[in-house]
Formats: structure tokens, sequence, C-alpha cells
């Protein structure tokens, strides 16, 4: 009867150390394994807010571009004339947004302290973008300049119109001659 009542004692008593000792390894690999695609996932949020934020910044610098017909001279140009906040100029890499003005088109440059994040910004949905090092830079022309505008609807009378307006045979150059 006493043996009876050390057994059932030593069962109650809870795990052995060898017992926590492969419940703490398993959970810890475990851990390990997610561990890389969580930092991708969460490397990925980071690269998709950088996007949005530059994005923000172009449609400012555009908007500026169409209320004062020239480009802001600086970030610091959107944000003293209410186009963007000044909290908005640090990025999620711990750099500002720089707008530089190149001929007709605005481009925001974005450090990104590594060519990983850079990689992953430069394939988001940025406008003309493209990565040297770990700097990315986006660009867009003035409003009006998009290149599907400029070649086919010249808005300035600088060039002629060009193209067939073919409308089932009968366009801008044949039409009187279809009998019409």
């Amino acid at each position: 009867q006493v043996n009876a009542m050390l057994k059932l004692r030593r069962a109650s008593r809870g795990f052995t150390m060898v017992e926590l000792l492969i419940v703490l390894g398993v959970s810890t690999a475990i851990a390990l394994a997610s561990f890389p695609k969580l930092k991708a996932k969460a490397d990925g949020k980071i690269a998709e807010r950088a996007a949005e934020e530059a994005t923000n910044w172009l449609i400012a610098a555009r908007a500026f571009r169409q209320d004062f017909g020239a480009w802001p001279a600086s970030a610091q140009d959107l944000i003293d004339n209410g186009y963007m906040d000044a909290s908005a100029l640090d990025t999620p890499f711990q750099s500002n947004y720089t707008l530089t003005v190149n001929g007709n088109n605005i481009q925001v440059s974005i450090d990104t302290g590594s060519a990983k994040f850079a990689k992953l910004l430069s394939g988001s949905s940025l406008p003309s973008v493209s990565a040297t090092g770990n700097v990315v830079t986006a660009e867009v022309p003035a409003p009006g300049l998009e290149v599907a505008l400029e070649a086919y609807l010249p808005r300035d009378g600088s060039r002629a119109m060009t193209g067939d307006l073919d409308a089932g045979n009968n366009n801008i150059t044949n039409y009187g001659a279809a009998g019409h």
C-alpha cells in the first residue's frame, strides 16, 4: 500500500525536466522555422508603406505644379504650402523623402538603407521606379505630359496630330470620298 501511494504521489508531481526540455526544444524549432516568413512579410509591409508615402509626395508635387505652374523646389515647399504634413517627411527607413526636378519631371528619392529594401521597393507600384544601391527613385511627368497623351494629343499646338482615325473605312482623310 505504501508503494502504491509513492507511485501515485510521484505521478501527480508534474512534468520531468526531460519532458520540459523536449517541449521547449520543439517550440523553439517551430518558432525559428516561421521567423523568416514573418520577417519577409514585415519587410514587405514596410516597403508597401514607403511606396504609398512616396506616391503621396508625387501626387502633392503634381498638385503644386498645377496650382503654381512650377515644380516645388523641395519637399519643404509642399509642407510650407499645405500640400503635405511635416510628419510625412520621414521614411520608414529613418531617412527623408527627397524631391528633385528633372526637366519636366519630378522625382522622389528614398534612401532605404539596404539593398534588400531597395529591391523590394523597386518592385512596387511606384511609377517609373529605379534603384541604385540603397536609393530608390520614382518619377512622374508634369500634369498633361504623360507619355500616352504627349504622343497622341499635343495640347500646345507645337506638333500636328498624327495617326489614323479610321472608323470603318471612314477616316479623316477619306470621309468625303466615301460618299457621305
